[in-house]
């Protein structure tokens, strides 16, 4: 197949006369990531972007085998051919490789990059803020090269993350190739902006100790209002991950189960009187489905506990009880108890479901009571459009796995307030993974415990009164497309008081805060029109 298609580049010269038909090329077939790898002064790969989750476990067993203690498990498999190169390369040799972004976002990327720098240098690394390369790819790509040098030196290059702002067509190769021998810093132009990093500053991002470990990611798409805080503040910051414990909520299993609304105040008289629910009975009335048919049970009302759901259910900054439909049914692990209560029916009915068998519900000593959640205080979503926002919970109300969140925080409503803040929401849209196709941004457990924030011991007591009536101010209303979120006086005012803790204040802070709303629009609509078909005129 390669063959063929390296002649068919070249047909229509032979067919006109312009060259003559080409020696056969020196071509093995076979498995690069099998046996010992040939090697080569040049090596350009565009691997197969295939999830791990879709490999066959012999192909997992075997990669796992051969590249212990290089790749993680959890890698896809493209990351094994760069792990390849260390072996493929010839000293003084280069590589160029197209891959997804993933590796340059998430966490098991770290453990490849590391591995990396320790054996190839990394001059160059560039993506596209403006297109996807491969629009029959459901991903966003980016091409980084390497570089083995002579003899037995060890690494010591610098890297330059370039982030393309216009088409690739539109840009001239060599200056992007040039970017390669540019001194450590930002820089940025219409085309494009890089940042270039020194080798062992880079290997410190990577680390776990960092109080803000940005991945390589964060940095490539991070315009100069990220590292003017970053640069000014060093000491300023810590992770959401140190002012409470990120966890996440129910995984139920059978969200149609456990998951209930309390309709009893619309059942008829001729329901409750079947169900034998009287005004003093400490009954509730749900209703659940099987196979087309509705079927309605009287359940103790004392395990029916407020839900949030979805994140459709919380449009503002602040979780309100009454704006919640949903009801989580919360069981003590205790047999003998439940089988004496009326829920006792509704249970025997989710096990003529087959229920009990749902590999979830199995590995449970009892498949109908559900783990208990340590108390949600400020609740984080799983994927950002155009609206950011944490809820706060003053009311610890139980939520579902669509929802990671923070608990044990020492000032709740303070935590909240700071992590609504714009400056925040800055750093969201640069620690989220926007490596899918999709357009949307996702925020899981590793980034939330990683997420930036302003050290609350900045504030006096005074400011954070001050910065907690702001925020209260911002509860009182629905989240905006942050385009018109920044536009908002109570928004201004909270970003503001954030901002003076960090020793910005005066026109500084105005003109560093107008940097970042319009930052953060950019990034916004970047991360979205990239996502765009693009369409040949």
């Amino acid at each position: 197949m390669t063959k063929v298609r390296l002649w068919l580049e070249v047909v229509d010269e032979i067919r006109d006369g312009v060259s003559s038909f080409p020696p056969l090329p020196d071509i093995t077939v076979g498995n690069s990531l099998e046996g010992t790898p040939l090697t080569a002064d040049i090596v350009l790969i565009n691997p197969p972007y295939r999830r791990q989750e879709s490999l066959d476990q012999e192909l997992k067993s075997s990669l796992a085998e051969r590249f212990k203690g290089q790749v993680p498990r959890q890698a896809d498999l493209y990351c094994y051919f760069l792990a390849n190169l260390t072996e493929m390369l010839k000293p003084g040799g280069v590589a160029a490789v197209v891959t997804p972004t993933a590796w340059l976002e998430v966490d098991y990327g770290r453990a490849i990059q590391t591995f990396l720098q320790k054996r190839l240098e990394i001059p160059l690394i560039i993506a596209s803020a403006c297109e996807r390369w491969f629009q029959e790819a459901a991903v966003h790509t980016a091409v980084s090269t390497f570089v083995r040098r002579t003899g037995n030196r060890k690494p010591r290059r610098s890297t330059t993350l370039v982030n393309l702002l216009m088409p690739l067509e539109t840009v001239e190769p060599e200056q992007i190739a040039a970017l390669s021998d540019s001194a450590s810093g930002f820089q940025r132009c219409q085309s494009w902006q890089s940042v270039t990093i020194p080798k062992k500053r880079l290997q410190a991002l990577t680390q776990k100790e960092k109080p803000v470990r940005a991945a390589w990611g964060t940095l490539l798409r991070a315009p100069a209002a990220y590292f003017t805080l970053h640069e000014s503040t060093p000491e300023a910051w810590t992770r959401a991950g140190e002012l409470g414990e990120v966890r996440r909520g129910f995984t139920s299993g059978a969200n149609n189960f456990f998951f209930v609304q309390d309709v009893t105040a619309g059942a008829s008289d001729n329901l409750r009187r079947q169900l034998k629910i009287t005004p003093n009975s400490g009954l509730s009335v749900i209703v659940a489905s099987a196979h087309g048919e509705e079927a309605y049970f009287a359940v103790e009302e004392r395990f029916l506990l407020p839900l949030i759901k979805t994140p459709r259910e919380v449009d503002g900054y602040l979780i309100r009880e009454e704006s919640l439909r949903w009801r989580v049914l919360l069981l003590p692990p205790d047999k003998d108890y439940i089988d004496k209560l009326k829920v006792a029916r509704y249970i025997r009915w989710g096990e003529a479901q087959g229920l009990q068998q749902r590999p979830t519900l199995k590995a449970r000593p009892l498949w109908w009571s559900l783990p208990k959640l340590l108390p949600p205080q400020v609740l984080a979503r799983q994927f950002y459009d155009r609206r950011f926002n944490f809820p706060y919970n003053p009311g610890a109300i139980l939520c579902d796995h669509t929802f990671y969140y923070l608990t044990g925080c020492s000032d709740p409503e303070l935590i909240a307030a700071l992590l609504n803040s714009t400056i925040t929401a800055f750093h969201v849209e640069l620690w989220g993974r926007s490596n899918m196709g999709d357009g949307v941004l996702t925020f899981y457990g590793p980034e939330l415990d990683d997420l930036p924030v302003v050290k609350p011991s900045l504030f006096s007591a005074d400011s954070q009164e001050s910065l907690k009536t702001a925020f209260r101010r911002l509860c009182a209303r629905t989240v905006l497309p942050i385009e018109k979120e920044v536009e908002q006086r109570d928004r201004q005012e909270l970003d503001l008081i954030v901002l003076s803790a960090l020793g910005f204040t005066g026109l500084t802070a105005a003109s560093l805060l107008s940097e970042i709303y319009t930052a953060l629009c950019r990034l916004v609509d970047q991360r979205q029109e990239r996502s765009r078909p693009q369409f040949d005129s």
